[in-house]
C-alpha cells in the first residue's frame, strides 16, 4: 500500500517536471509565479515522499515544516499567478499586499515550531494495510495551526472570486480558460476534503495540488497571445463587411466569410455572374497558378438594367518566413454605394437639385470650357429675373413659385440647342450662353409668353426681364459677366414695358461712380461732407417761418452733389438712414439754438425715408432728439411719403397717432405724386397735406388736372389740413395755386434751397 502512494507521489513529481519545461517557452508576466507554484508543488511532492518512507522523526519532522512552509509559497504564488492572469493588478493591490504579509507572519511562524512545537507536534501511529503494519507520523494540530488553514482558504477564495468575475465578464474566448483553471482548484479543494473527510494517516491531497497545478500551467499556456491573436483576427474575418475567401496551396477554399456569402447571393438575384468580377481566384486553381498570383489592388465595374455595380478587388499571395508558398486570399469590397454616393455629391456640386439644371457653379465651368474651346465665336450671356418672384412666394406659397422655376427650366431644356449652356444661378434668376447670330427677341419672347402665367386657372402675370451681356473678352471671370448682365436688369427692374437691356459702357461708368459714392460715404459722414440746407416754405402773406430739410454734399473735388446723384444709391445700398439720423439731428440742433435767441416760431420739416421705418424706431428717435435739445415737437415737422405709410398700413397709423399725441405735426409729402387714395385721407389723420406740382406737369388734360388738385385743396380745407405746393416755379402757378387755396408754397419761384447760413440772414436776421 506504501509503495502504491509512494508510485502516485512519483507520477505527480514527473507530471510537474514536465509541466515545468513546458512553461519555460511561455513568456507572459504571469509565468514567474507559475514556475513558482510549480516549483512548490514538486518539492512538496518531494517532502511527503520522504515523510511516507522514513521512520526517522528528524527526517519527518523537517520534512513535515517544509511542507507547511511550500504550501504557504504555493498559495501566495497560485494568488499573484491569477491577480495577474485575470488582470486583476489595481483591483485588490492593497488586499494582496495584507495577505502577504499574514502569509510571511505564518511561514516565519511554522518555521519556528521546529523548535517550539506551538503549532502542532507529531505522533507515531501504527496502521494496518491487509497483512501490512506500518508506521506513520501524523500531526496533532493546536489552534494556532488554524490560523495557517484560515489564510490558506482565504487565499483560495480569492483566487475564486477573481476567476468567477472574469468569467462573469468576458467573452467566451477567455472564459473558457479561467472556467479551466475554476474547475482545476475545485479538484484541490475536493481532494483536499476528502482527506480531511477519511482521517487517512497519509496526506494524498498533496497529488491533488500536484495534478492542480500541472492543469493551471497547461490550462494558462493554452490561451497565448498568438492564440488569442489567430482567434481576433478570425473574428475580424468573420465579421467583416469586405468579402474575404482564402484558399491552401491545392486551391481549396479554406475560410469564406459571411460578407463573401453575401456579396455571391445578392448578384446571384441581380442576374450577375460572382464568377466574374470579384471571384479571382475559384475551385481547383493550380499550384502554379496560385504560387505566381500577384498582390494587387484593383476596380472592376459591372452594368446591369442601366445601374454600375463597382468592386474594389485585392488579391495576396501568402508565403512564410522563408518565402515558402502557404496559399493565397483575396478580398471583396463592394463600393456600388459609395460610389453613387460620390456621384450624386459631385452631381448637386454642379446642379440645382430642384430643376436639375446647372447651378452656378456648374454654369460657370461650362461656360468657361465652351468659351476656350471655341474662342473666336460671338457670344450673348443672358440673365432673367422674375419681377416681384417674393410676391408669389408669399401669396401662393413655395410650393407654387417651385413649380414656376420648373417650368422655366423645361422650357430651357425645350428650346435650347447643344451647343447652349444653360442653368440656374440662384433663386428666380436664369442664365443663358447662346451664339450671338441665334439670338432674337421676338423668338426669346415667344417661348416667354408660353410660361406668362403662374398656372392655368389662375392669371397672375409672370413679368421677366433680361440682362444681356455680349462677351468681348472670354479672359474674364464668368461671374463677372453675370454680374453685367445684373446691373442691365438693374436698370428696367419694375418696368413693366421693357422686358431686355443690354449692358455696355455707360453702365459700368454708372457703377463705377456708384461704388466710388458708396465707398466714400463714411468718411463723409464723419467729415462733415454732407451739409443741411433750407428751403424755405412761404405763406399766401409772403412771410417765412420755417423750412424744408434738405441734404446736399459738398464734395472736396466735384463741388455741391444734388441730392438725385447720391439719395436713390444710398437707399438702395441701405445707406439713407444713417444719413437721415444726421440730418434730424442737424436739425433739432438747429432748433435748439433758434429757440434760445427767441425764436421759436420757426419750424424745419424733415423727411422720413421708407427705409428708415425698418431700421430705427421712429418714435422713440424723435421723442430722444426733442429731450435732448430742448425743443418743441411742433417746430420738429415730420413728412412722410404715401408709398412708406403703405408699406404696412395698421402699424403707420398707429405710429403717426402716437407721434401726434406727443406733439408733433405730421405732413404728407407728395400727396398725387403716386397712386394716392382718398381713404388714406379718411384713416389717417395728418395735419398738413404737401402737394407735388408735378401733378401738373403733363401738357395732356391740363384742365381735368386743375380741377382735380383744385378738389383736393378744397377738400383738404374741408378736413383742416393746410395744404402746401413744392415745385411752384412760375408766377401763373401762385397765382392759379392762391385762388385755389393754397397755404404755403415751396419751389425756386420763391427761393431754391441755401445754406442755413444764408436763410437766416435773408429770413431771420434781415
Amino acid at each position: 500500500m506504501v509503495n502504491t502512494y509512494t508510485l502516485l507521489f512519483v507520477i505527480s513529481a514527473l507530471v510537474l517536471s514536465y509541466t515545468f519545461l513546458v512553461t519555460l517557452r511561455i513568456k507572459q508576466d504571469f509565468c514567474p509565479y507559475l514556475k513558482i507554484l510549480l516549483c512548490a508543488a514538486f518539492l512538496s511532492v518531494i517532502c511527503h515522499i520522504v515523510i511516507i518512507n522514513s521512520e526517522n522523526l528528524l527526517y519527518v519532522k523537517i520534512s513535515y515544516n517544509s511542507f507547511y512552509l511550500l504550501i504557504n509559497i504555493l498559495l501566495f504564488s497560485l494568488l499573484e499567478f491569477t491577480r495577474l492572469y485575470t488582470h486583476f493588478n489595481s483591483h485588490i493591490k492593497w488586499s494582496a499586499k495584507i495577505l502577504h504579509a499574514l502569509l510571511m507572519i505564518d511561514a516565519l511562524s511554522l518555521a519556528a515550531n521546529f523548535f517550539f512545537n506551538h503549532e502542532y507536534i507529531l505522533l507515531p501511529s501504527v496502521y494496518s494495510f491487509g497483512a501490512e503494519t506500518i508506521m506513520v507520523y501524523k500531526i496533532k494540530m493546536y489552534p494556532l495551526f488554524h490560523i495557517h488553514l484560515t489564510l490558506s482558504y482565504i487565499c483560495l477564495t480569492l483566487t475564486f472570486i477573481m476567476l468567477i468575475i472574469r468569467i462573469i465578464k468576458t467573452p467566451k474566448l477567455y472564459r473558457t480558460a479561467y472556467i479551466h483553471i475554476l474547475i482545476s482548484l475545485l479538484l484541490l479543494i475536493a481532494g483536499d476534503a476528502f482527506w480531511l473527510f477519511t482521517a487517512f494517516p497519509i496526506d494524498f491531497s498533496i497529488i491533488f495540488y500536484a495534478f492542480t497545478a500541472a492543469l493551471i500551467a497547461a490550462y494558462s499556456s493554452r490561451i497565448t497571445p498568438q492564440q488569442i491573436l489567430y482567434r481576433q483576427l478570425t473574428e475580424v474575418a468573420l465579421n467583416m463587411n469586405d468579402g474575404v475567401r482564402v484558399f491552401d496551396i491545392d486551391g481549396e477554399c479554406i475560410f469564406s466569410n459571411q460578407a463573401m456569402q453575401n456579396i455571391i447571393t445578392k448578384y446571384k438575384n441581380l442576374g450577375l455572374n460572382p464568377e466574374g468580377p470579384f471571384n479571382t481566384l475559384k475551385k481547383g486553381d493550380s499550384y502554379h497558378k496560385l504560387k505566381n498570383l500577384p498582390d494587387r489592388d484593383f476596380d472592376e465595374d459591372v452594368q446591369k438594367n442601366g445601374r454600375i455595380y463597382s468592386f474594389h478587388i485585392s488579391t495576396h499571395c501568402l508565403k512564410d518566413e522563408r518565402q515558402n508558398f502557404l496559399g493565397a486570399f483575396f478580398i471583396v469590397h463592394d463600393k456600388t454605394r459609395e460610389v453613387e454616393k460620390i456621384t450624386q455629391e459631385l452631381y448637386l456640386a454642379t446642379h440645382d437639385p430642384l430643376t436639375n439644371l446647372l447651378n452656378k457653379v456648374g454654369f460657370c465651368e461650362q461656360v468657361k470650357a465652351l468659351l476656350t474651346e471655341e474662342p473666336d465665336e460671338d457670344y450673348l450671356m443672358i440673365c432673367s429675373d422674375i419681377d416681384n418672384f417674393k410676391m408669389i412666394n408669399d401669396n401662393f406659397g413655395r410650393e407654387a413659385g417651385d413649380t414656376l422655376l420648373i417650368r422655366i427650366a423645361e422650357k430651357l431644356r425645350e428650346h435650347t440647342k447643344e451647343t447652349e449652356v444653360y442653368g440656374r444661378i440662384n433663386n428666380d434668376r436664369f442664365a443663358i450662353l447662346i451664339k450671338k447670330a441665334d439670338f432674337h427677341e421676338s423668338i426669346f419672347m415667344k417661348y416667354v409668353n408660353q410660361i406668362n402665367f403662374l398656372k392655368e386657372d389662375l392669371l397672375y402675370p409672370i413679368i421677366f426681364h433680361f440682362g444681356i451681356y455680349e462677351i468681348e473678352n472670354i479672359d474674364m471671370s464668368v461671374p463677372m459677366m453675370l454680374d453685367r448682365t445684373y446691373i442691365a436688369i438693374e436698370t428696367i427692374k419694375g418696368n413693366l414695358q421693357e422686358h431686355f437691356s443690354y449692358y455696355n459702357a455707360a453702365l459700368r461708368d454708372n457703377l463705377m461712380q456708384e461704388q466710388h459714392l458708396v465707398g466714400e460715404f463714411p468718411i463723409a459722414l464723419t467729415t462733415g461732407q454732407f451739409k443741411m440746407f433750407l428751403q424755405p416754405q412761404v405763406k399766401t402773406d409772403g412771410t417765412v417761418h420755417g423750412a424744408e430739410a434738405l441734404v446736399r454734399w459738398i464734395h472736396p473735388k466735384r463741388g455741391i452733389l444734388p441730392p438725385h446723384e447720391f439719395i436713390p444709391i444710398f437707399e438702395q445700398k441701405g445707406l439713407i438712414t444713417q444719413l437721415d439720423l444726421f440730418i434730424w439731428d442737424q436739425a433739432a440742433a438747429k432748433l435748439s439754438e433758434w429757440k434760445k435767441q427767441g425764436l421759436s416760431d420757426y419750424y424745419i420739416s424733415v423727411n422720413i425715408s421708407p427705409k428708415d421705418f425698418l431700421h430705427v424706431n421712429i418714435h422713440k428717435t424723435f421723442v430722444d432728439l426733442v429731450k435732448k435739445y430742448d425743443i418743441e415737437p411742433k417746430n420738429l415737422k415730420l413728412e412722410i411719403t404715401e408709398s412708406a405709410i403703405m408699406l404696412n398700413l395698421d402699424i403707420q397709423l398707429e405710429l403717426i397717432n402716437n407721434l401726434r399725441n406727443f406733439g408733433f405735426q405730421v405732413e404728407m409729402d407728395d400727396f398725387g405724386s403716386g397712386y394716392s387714395s382718398l381713404n388714406m385721407l379718411k384713416d389717417i389723420p395728418f395735419d398738413i397735406l404737401k402737394i407735388d406740382m408735378e401733378f401738373l406737369r403733363s401738357k395732356s388734360n391740363l384742365e381735368r388736372s386743375y380741377s382735380i388738385l383744385s378738389s383736393i385743396i378744397q377738400l383738404s380745407k374741408n378736413l383742416n389740413m393746410p395744404v402746401i405746393t413744392e415745385g411752384v416755379e412760375t408766377e401763373e402757378q401762385v397765382k392759379m395755386l392762391k385762388k385755389m387755396g393754397t397755404d404755403y408754397y415751396q419751389g425756386f419761384y420763391f427761393d431754391k434751397p441755401m445754406t442755413i447760413e444764408e436763410f437766416e440772414a435773408k429770413y431771420i436776421h434781415k
